[in-house]
């Protein structure tokens, strides 16, 4: 389930939009609700996102709004952490904690890096283009570029 607030503003909510990061498996919501100032929504996880999700993953969430002036936006997708299976949730942590994918921009080997402690799809952008980096540093066995994003 998540949970939409407003603040300061009432907002009118277009979409939610659901993303498993590893796996690629994106879905929306389409709520087209307004938000009071102080209020919330809750927005329930698709069937998809919930058949997808297989003991752990970084889910990436993101909300599609209008603005006061009438101006469609999108909310940085904040990342967290799913435990569960069989279409349950059994634990959520409000950040990463899973892995993703990198490539060595010189050889194009693929290598996985710890998503632990990112909190947006902007953190872990920066956070594979270190990776990138440091793997293109250190190509072709790529060692200190595992070493230092897996600890």
């Amino acid at each position: 389930m998540a949970r939409i607030a407003s603040f300061s503003k009432p907002v009118f909510v277009r979409a939610v939009t659901f993303e498993l990061l590893l796996r690629g498996v994106e879905d929306e919501v389409k709520l087209n609700q307004m938000v009071a100032p102080h209020g919330q929504i809750d927005c329930p996880l698709t069937t998809k996102i919930l058949r997808d999700l297989v003991l752990t993953a970084d889910l990436a969430v993101s909300v599609t709004y209008r603005t006061p002036s009438g101006r469609e936006a999108k909310s940085d997708a904040h990342i967290f952490n799913l435990v569960g299976s069989d279409g349950q949730i059994i634990k959520v942590k409000d950040s990463g904690n899973y892995l993703s994918i990198g490539k060595c921009p010189a050889c194009g080997d693929e290598t996985l890096f710890a998503n632990d402690g990112v909190t947006s799809k902007r953190e872990l952008e920066k956070r594979k283009k270190a990776f990138e980096n440091d793997m293109r540093n250190s190509c072709p066995d790529h060692e200190s570029a595992r070493v230092k994003y897996w600890f």
